[in-house]
This record gives C-alpha cells, structure tokens and sequence, in this order.
C-alpha cells in the first residue's frame, strides 16, 4: 500500500513539474523561427502559396494551441488572394501530440475575407489545374467578426 502512495505522489510530482516548466520555458521560446516551415508544409498541403505575418504564441492549457496572426492564402490564378485574415486560432489535437504527430481539432478565423473562384467547370479552389480556365470572382469580406 506504500508503494502505490509513493508511486501516486511521484507521478502527481512529475506532472506538475512537466506542466510549470511548460508554462515557464513555452513565453520565452521564439516561435517565429518555425515560420518559414509552417508556410511551405501550408502551402504544399493546400497546393497554394500561403504567407504568415507572425506567429504570435503556443498555448498549451488549457488546450494546446497556435496563434498566428496576418495570413494570407494566395491564388494560382493571381489577383486577389483566396482568404487574408486579421487571426487564425489552430486547436491540436493532443492525441496526435502524444503519438508524435500533429493534428487539429478546431481552427477559428478572425475578421476572413475570403474571395471564391468560379470557371467554366464550377467553383474552384483555384489549384494549378484551374489555373488556365475562365474565371470569375464572388468575393465575401468579413463574414466573421468575432474575437477569438
């Protein structure tokens, strides 16, 4: 019966100091320097260039988060971008975390001005094999103002 007392302690003890070392160390990292490969594994997931003004912070309670500020999702058809956004708020999921990988939960966009692209053979996400149609462009400015 000790020993699972002692085994409880020293886990709790662990734990607690994993979770203020995270609190503590995770203010100080520069997270900017991650930008350049947030852009470029971005960019080739959505098969569009795609740019971040800054990476603000990483919270990790109460849920682990990322939190960038200026996006801008570029169009291969050039003109106006796809979608710029004041704040984007990325959720991970922490299942993922614990198996080494990432994935995410929630993304909420703050303040969105998303442009839509129409060709000849429908709505498009404008990758490089809409590149060549016909276009035109249905634009929605701010169709969330909400503050994350």
């Amino acid at each position: 019966m000790k020993f699972l007392k002692y085994l409880f302690v020293s886990v709790f003890v662990l734990v607690a100091i994993v979770a203020i070392l995270a609190v503590v160390i995770l203010p100080m990292i520069d997270f900017t320097q991650y930008k350049e490969q947030i852009e470029s594994k971005a960019s080739a997931a959505l098969d569009t260039p795609v740019k971040l003004a800054a990476i603000r912070e990483l919270k990790v309670f109460p849920k682990p988060s990322i939190i960038i500020e200026g996006i801008e999702i570029e169009s291969h058809l050039g003109g106006k971008p796809l979608l710029t956004a004041d704040k984007v708020a990325v959720r991970l999921s922490i299942t993922s975390l614990l198996a080494m990988k990432v994935g995410i939960d929630e993304i909420e966009v703050v303040r969105p001005d998303v442009n839509l692209v129409n060709t000849a053979k429908g709505s498009s996400w404008a990758g490089k094999s809409v590149a060549s149609a016909p276009t035109s462009e249905v634009s929605s400015s701010n169709t969330s103002n909400g503050e994350g």
